[in-house]
Formats: C-alpha cells, sequence, structure tokens
C-alpha cells in the first residue's frame, strides 16, 4: 500500500519520489515548505487521507543549525497532531545532502558536517544547485546500501518507507 510522506520542499520531494521509485515502493511526497504548525500538517495530512489510502504517514524535518532537541520536540508535536494509526517522524540531519553524501562515502560522518550542500558542491566540482532536478539526478544514481551505512537517518527513513 501506498506511504505519505510529508517534507518540507521541492527537493526533498523529488528525492523521497525518486528513492521511493528505486525501492520499488508505492509513495506520494507532499510539501509543507518550510517547517510547519502541526496544525498545519494535521490539516494537509487530513486532506490527502480523504483522497486516498495510505498504509502510514511519515514526516521528515530537516534539522538545518537548530538544537537537536528543539526539532525532536517538534516532529513530536506534529505526529501527535495526525489521527492516522501507523505514523513515523524522521529528523534529517541538516538537510538531504547528507544522506547524498553518506551514499558516496566521503567522510565517516556525512551527518556532522557543517554544510552539506558546500561539500556536495566540491564533490560535483560546483555542478550541483539544490535544485529539484540536481536532486532527481544525483538520487538516481546513490548506492543506497552506503547511505544506510554511514546515515543513521537515512537507515531510519528506509526502515519507516519499507516497514508495512
Amino acid at each position: 500500500m501506498k506511504r505519505l510522506v510529508i517534507v518540507e520542499g521541492p527537493t526533498d520531494k523529488v528525492f523521497i519520489e525518486e528513492l521511493a521509485r528505486r525501492l520499488g515502493l508505492e509513495a506520494r511526497a507532499l510539501m509543507t515548505r518550510g517547517t510547519p504548525s502541526p496544525d498545519a500538517v494535521s490539516r494537509l495530512v487530513e486532506f490527502e487521507l480523504r483522497r486516498g489510502k495510505y498504509s502510514k504517514v511519515i514526516v521528515l524535518m530537516d534539522q538545518h543549525n537548530l538544537p537537536e532537541n528543539e526539532c525532536t520536540r517538534r516532529l513530536e508535536e506534529i505526529l501527535e497532531a495526525i489521527s492516522h494509526e501507523a505514523k513515523r517522524g524522521v529528523l534529517v540531519k541538516r538537510c538531504l545532502e547528507s544522506w547524498i553524501l553518506a551514499a558516496h562515502c566521503i567522510c565517516s560522518d556525512p551527518e556532522g558536517l557543517e554544510n552539506p550542500v558546500r561539500e556536495l558542491r566540491e564533490l560535483y566540482r560546483r555542478r550541483y544547485l539544490k535544485s529539484p532536478e540536481a536532486v532527481r539526478s544525483v538520487a538516481r544514481e546513490i548506492d543506497v546500501s552506503h547511505a544506510r551505512e554511514k546515515s543513521p537517518t537515512f537507515k531510519q527513513l528506509l526502515e519507516a518507507l519499507q516497514d508495512p
């Protein structure tokens, strides 16, 4: 059955859609445009649940430079506001570019990097722009098993997507 994944922006959306396709899973990614309130996410999810059946709801939240405990608290509040019985939250350390770097095994701790976007631009010799097209292209090439090994939060995402 299809998974509903709530993401913050267009690059997150295309990354999830491409990853799900590669894993042979049905997923619909919806954007919130930034870090939303629990009520806003709840309304978005409720509206979408009226349109289709979903086995679970997954909420991704980018940490960026915020303290982890604050992001975890926000994510828990959002999950509490969602009425679906099967729901999971995944806190993305910094941003999804950390996951892309993990797939390339560039460093021992891609989630600990201060600026993963800058590191990714260096890797791609400045050809990487944070755009949906660039992320889709990179997502088609990533080594999912390496990313799973190097990134605990990417592993959490895979578990959330693949669990029935």
